[in-house]
């Protein structure tokens, strides 16, 4: 109940101050369910490329929020347990009254070593 709450609370914040289309900074932490949706794509990422070694976010360098259909998150996170420091950039496209299995889309845009 209280992430459903925390998850609707962090909507309203997006949109209330947003204007459809247009771009904005997104304050947040790496507590946010948004950037707990972006680190399981990451940890999916690296798996898929046969690097099973769980990564942990360091930092959340920047966020961002759009208004679409729904809303569009874009993270970039610092992420360690590899055998680099990566900034991976992520996208989330929350639509919530689409059916659970539909309604969050995470998409790994690109890990990087930091250099």
């Amino acid at each position: 109940m209280k992430s459903v709450l925390l998850l609707m609370l962090t909507v309203a914040h997006c949109t209330s101050a947003s204007s459809a289309g247009s771009e904005r900074q997104y304050e947040t932490t790496l507590l946010d369910p948004y950037v707990v949706f972006a680190m399981t794509a990451i940890n999916d990422y690296f798996c898929e490329k046969g690097d099973d070694s769980p990564r942990a976010a360091l930092r959340l360098v920047k966020a961002t929020c759009q208004l679409v259909a729904g809303n569009l998150y874009r993270f970039i996170i610092e992420v360690s347990g590899g055998q680099t420091i990566d900034e991976c950039t992520v996208k989330v496209w929350s639509r919530p009254w689409l059916p659970k299995q539909e309604a969050t889309k995470t998409t790994v845009l690109d890990c990087v070593p930091k250099i």
